[in-house]
C-alpha cells in the first residue's frame, strides 16, 4: 500500500484497499471485515469450525493469488469459549508478519524493504 500511495497516490492507494476488501468479502462472505488500519484488516468469524476458517484463509491466498496486484499475509487464530480479543489478535498478528516472511522469502523481488536498503 505505501509504495502505491508514493507513486501513485493516495486515489490507487484507496483502490487497492477497496479491491483488497471485495477479495476479503469474496472470500468470508457474510462474515464481519473490518480494516484494522493501514492495510490490515480482520475479519471476525464466530461459529465456525476450525477447519472451515482454514479453508476461507486458503480461499483468499487463492483469490489473491489470481490477481496480480493484491497479496495478503494471513494470520489466522481459531479460538473458542471465553478469550481475550487482544490476545487472539496479537497471536494473528504474529503468525501474519511469519507468514509475510515467507512470502518475501519465496518471492525476493516483491520484498521493497530489501530495495530501498540497497
Amino acid at each position: 500500500l505505501k509504495t502505491v500511495n508514493d507513486d501513485f497516490g493516495h486515489d490507487a492507494g484507496d483502490k487497492l484497499l477497496a479491491r483488497a476488501s471485495s477479495l476479503l468479502k469474496l472470500a468470508f462472505g457474510d462474515y464481519d471485515i473490518y480494516r484494522a488500519g493501514g492495510d490490515e484488516f480482520v475479519v471476525f468469524c464466530p461459529e465456525i469450525t476450525n477447519e472451515k476458517l482454514d479453508q476461507h484463509a486458503a480461499q483468499l491466498r487463492s483469490l489473491a493469488d489470481s490477481t496480480p496486484d493484491v497479496s495478503f499475509a494471513v494470520g489466522s487464530v481459531y479460538v473458542t469459549g471465553e478469550y481475550d480479543i487482544r490476545t487472539a489478535m496479537n497471536a494473528a498478528d504474529e503468525l501474519m508478519y511469519k507468514d509475510k516472511q515467507e512470502y518475501y522469502r519465496n518471492h525476493p523481488e516483491k520484498d521493497r524493504r530489501k530495495c530501498n536498503n540497497v
